[in-house]
Parts: C-alpha cells; sequence; structure tokens
C-alpha cells in the first residue's frame, strides 16, 4: 500500500527520517536515512525490523562497526574513472574509506552467525587494501607527497636540496666578505620569483653584477641575484620543475587507479552507508 503525501505529512514521516539521519555515523548513511522511502508491503517492513534487531544485538554485545572513516568519495571516484587528477586529500580519503571497509568486513565476519543479514553486506565491500596501502605508502601524515613515493622523486628532491645547500653556503661566504657587504642594505638573503637575491643599494648596483628580480617600494633597494648563483640557481629550477613532474605522474597514476576500481568503491560507500542506517 503506497502512503499518500498527506498521510505522510500527517504521520511526521520526514521529522521521523530526519531524526534517524540524525544518529548516523557517517554522511553517506545520513543521507541514505533521509531518503528512505515508506515501505509499501509488510513484508519490507518486517525484513526492515529484522536487520534493525541485528544491529541491537552487536550493540548489546557492545560491538560498534568500525565507521568513522567513511566518507563520500563517490564523486572523486567518478572524476579520476573520468580521468581526472585528484588532489591528496582526495586519494588519502579514499584509502581511509577502503581501509575502513576492510575493518568493517572482519567484524562481520567474525560475528556472522550473530548477524546474518548484515553480514551479507560485506560482497558488496571492496577488496582493495593493496591500493589503500600504496596511497597511504605516498603520502606523509600531513598529506605531502612522500620521498619514498618514487625512486625518481627521491632523487629529484635530493637534487634540490643539494643545490638549496650550495647556493646558501655561497650566498654566506658572500655575506661574510666584507667588500661585498658594502653594496648591502643589510647582510642577509631572501627569495624573489624562486631565485636567492640579497638586498642591494640602488646606488651601488653596477658593483653587484646578476639579475635584479625585485626591488623595495621606494626603489632604493634592489633585490639582485648575484651573477656568480645565476648558473646554479637556473639547476634549482630545472631541478625543482623535474621534482612537480614527478608529483603529478604520481598522483596522476594513483587517480588512474582509483579510477580502475571507482564503481567497487562507490558500492562499498554504499554498503557501509546501509550498514550506518541500520546500527
Amino acid at each position: 500500500m503506497l502512503a499518500s503525501d498527506r498521510t505522510l505529512r500527517d504521520l511526521g514521516f520526514a521529522g521521523i527520517l530526519q531524526a534517524l539521519g540524525a544518529r548516523c555515523r557517517t554522511e553517506p548513511g545520513r543521507a541514505r536515512a533521509v531518503a528512505r522511502p515508506f515501505f509499501a508491503t509488510a513484508e519490507e517492513v518486517a525484513e526492515a525490523l529484522a536487520v534493525v534487531e541485528e544491529a541491537r544485538a552487536l550493540s548489546e554485545q557492545r560491538l560498534a562497526l568500525p565507521l568513522a572513516n567513511v566518507v563520500d568519495v563517490r564523486s572523486s571516484c567518478e572524476r579520476a574513472a573520468k580521468g581526472a587528477m585528484l588532489e591528496p586529500r582526495e586519494l588519502l580519503a579514499v584509502s581511509q574509506v577502503l581501509l575502513a571497509c576492510e575493518r568493517i568486513r572482519e567484524t562481520l565476519e567474525e560475528h556472522r552467525g550473530l548477524v546474518p543479514r548484515l553480514s551479507a553486506v560485506v560482497a558488496r565491500l571492496p577488496l582493495l587494501v593493496p591500493l589503500a596501502s600504496r596511497i597511504e605508502d605516498c603520502f606523509e601524515p600531513s598529506g605531502e607527497i612522500a620521498d619514498r613515493a618514487s625512486p625518481a622523486l627521491r632523487e629529484a628532491r635530493d637534487r634540490v636540496r643539494g643545490l638549496h645547500g650550495t647556493i646558501k653556503a655561497r650566498l654566506d661566504k658572500l655575506l661574510h666578505d666584507d667588500k661585498f657587504l658594502v653594496n648591502l642594505r643589510e647582510a642577509y638573503f631572501s627569495i624573489r620569483n624562486e631565485r636567492y637575491v640579497v638586498p642591494v643599494l640602488a646606488q651601488h648596483r653596477a658593483q653587484v653584477p646578476g639579475i635584479v628580480h625585485n626591488a623595495s617600494q621606494t626603489g632604493q633597494t634592489l633585490f639582485v641575484e648575484p651573477e656568480a648563483l645565476i648558473g646554479l640557481g637556473n639547476d634549482l629550477a630545472i631541478a625543482q620543475s623535474l621534482v612537480l613532474e614527478e608529483e603529478r605522474r604520481i598522483l596522476q597514476d594513483l587517480s588512474h587507479r582509483v579510477g580502475r576500481a571507482s564503481e567497487q568503491i562507490a558500492e562499498g560507500v554504499a554498503a557501509a552507508a546501509e550498514l550506518d542506517e541500520a546500527e
């Protein structure tokens, strides 16, 4: 029997769904709860109540499904399936969902006899722990791509770090040279336009050959990359571009892997949402 819109309003059905959604622990679970249809048959009601009884049985055993890290990554997966490159935070969210699905699987399989209906959902959870582990291994806790993500990235970053060190050592030597210091506003170096520069007095510009990358508002100080450092600066720019290129390649590779598994991941999110709603 189908209920009319007026009947549903009189029953306060929308408020019931909102209350149900508020008790869910995940965004996908809440979305599923508030969209729940009004059951048309006694059989549907009986089946839903049986699922609730299983969830209650878990609660009585002081067991809770590990749903905390289940977020809705379906839109990210859809974009990846179309060839988009995902951001690190999106990839890490995918890995957290996959690991959560595995923990949910383990919990339900361990208590299959107690909750047979809920355990049936296990078949819809993705078996993608290797993908999750690969993603996790490519990032530091901060979300930055880790050196270990690829040998090429480690090599490129080592090159960048070495060049930074060499340039700073050269600058330190210049800043301890009294003949050089008389041309500067102050004895320090900074970075302008991703190049190392020193603050040269405008009237001493001719005494410090190099490239002017910026100037103070008054024009009395010029930020000059000393000529002796230009070659190293060029090498650094090339090395940094190689780092960015390899980081992009890593993100694209991970995104491609997620895209290939997008349907499995989406089904896993939907299954977790169903379990969240039941619990």
